[in-house]
Parts: structure tokens; C-alpha cells; sequence
């Protein structure tokens, strides 16, 4: 009974973001996952760079890596980004393995150019970069696109361990991104702009997931032809 309740408090919380779609969304074992296939891979990708950032003592890094890895980041970007309009515009179609390895470099991209500029320091001088090296950039993706495909063969065939990781790590950045946005405003640190981020999640999340059931779906059910 307990377990029901919280499948569905993670199928729910997918909601906020995803459209759900079962085609475009990977069945482990033997249930759906809370979030499509291309969510599934943006947030196994940030998964697996925000466990690089802490175990590697950078969470507070405040610098952009080098020019060449921020373009080879930039190009995974733009490569997800290919995907999803191309196939929306019928030049070419795709799958779900293509949709959650593209989603997973977009994911790993975006954590480590977005996590520096959260911690940029406008008047001090910032020297941590995300990334230090081309070495870690490639051990970070042949990681992520072996967990891709461990997901989508279904080596790694453990609905629970997937859907948590993928909602936690919804969830965390949110956050992140109020407690960002609170900080900068209020100008101060500490358990009030905590306390204020997340109640501003909250709302956020509230208005998403109303705004999903009530006007995303219905225009889906409406429109056949939905990538």
C-alpha cells in the first residue's frame, strides 16, 4: 500500500514537466517510467554530473570549463535540441534510445555550464572551473551513454532505482534554481532564502502541474500527430 503511494506521488511529480506520452516512454520492469525517455536522459545526465561535482569537491565551482570543452557541451546542447525539432518537423524520425542519450548529454551539459554561473562571483576572482579536463568530459560520457543503454536493454532493469533518481534530481534542481533566483534577489544567505525558495518551488510546482493536467494533455489527446 505504501509502495502504491509513492509510485504515485513520483508518476504525479513527472507530470510538472513531462507529457508522458507511453510511445516515447520506457517501460522497466514492467511499469512505465515517471518521465519519457528524453526527460529520463536529462536528468540521468545531471545526475551523474552533479555526483561528479561532490565527489570531486567542486560543488561550489564558480568558473565555466575551458573554451574547447564548453564548445563540445554547447554541441551536445544543440545535438538534443536537433533532435527533438527535426523529428517534430517530419525531416527524419527518431526513437527512445536516441531521445535518452541525446537527453542525457543535454543533461550533463547544462549541469556543468550552469552550476559555475549559479556560483559566479561578480567582484572576486573565480577559479574553480566545472570540468578541468577533456579526460573527464570523456569518462563522464562514455558513463552516461552506458547507463543509457543499461536503461534502455534493460540490464538495468530496476524501475524504483530510475524513477527516484530521475524525480530526486527534478526536484534538487528546481530548488536550485529558486534558491538562485531568492538569494540574488534577498541578498543574504542562510535558512530564511532556503525556506523561501522552497516555498516558491512549491507554487511553481503547483501552477506546472496544474497548467500539465488541465491544458498540456488536452491538447495532446487533441493533436495525433504529437512528438
Amino acid at each position: 500500500m505504501v509502495m502504491d503511494v509513492i509510485e504515485k506521488i513520483l508518476y504525479e511529480v513527472g507530470t510538472v514537466l513531462c507529457h508522458q506520452l507511453p510511445s516515447r516512454t520506457l517501460t522497466v520492469g514492467g511499469k512505465s517510467l515517471p518521465v519519457c525517455a528524453r526527460d529520463t536522459g536529462i536528468y540521468i545526465g545531471m545526475f551523474i554530473a552533479l555526483m561528479f561535482l561532490v565527489l570531486k569537491g567542486r560543488w561550489s565551482c564558480d568558473k565555466p570549463p575551458k573554451t574547447g570543452i564548453t564548445l563540445i557541451l554547447c554541441l551536445f546542447i544543440f545535438i538534443m535540441g536537433l533532435d527533438g525539432i527535426t523529428s517534430y518537423l517530419n525531416m527524419r524520425s527518431t526513437n527512445n534510445a536516441t531521445r535518452l542519450i541525446t537527453g542525457g548529454l543535454f543533461g550533463i551539459s547544462v549541469t556543468f555550464l550552469l552550476i559555475p554561473i549559479a556560483n559566479y562571483k561578480i567582484y572576486l576572482p573565480n577559479k574553480k572551473a566545472s570540468l578541468e579536463s577533456l579526460q573527464e568530459l570523456v569518462m563522464l560520457t562514455v558513463t552516461l551513454i552506458l547507463s543509457c543503454l543499461g536503461i534502455y536493454y534493460r540490464w538495468i532493469d530496476n524501475w524504483w532505482l530510475i524513477s527516484i533518481i530521475s524525480i530526486i534530481t527534478i526536484l534538487f534542481i528546481h530548488h536550485r534554481i529558486c534558491y538562485t533566483l531568492v538569494i540574488q534577489v534577498l541578498n543574504k544567505k542562510g535558512i530564511y532564502p532556503v525556506i523561501v525558495s522552497l516555498i516558491l518551488q512549491l507554487i511553481l510546482s503547483l501552477c506546472m502541474y496544474l497548467f500539465s493536467k488541465h491544458v498540456i494533455h488536452s491538447i495532446m489527446r487533441l493533436d495525433g500527430t504529437w512528438r
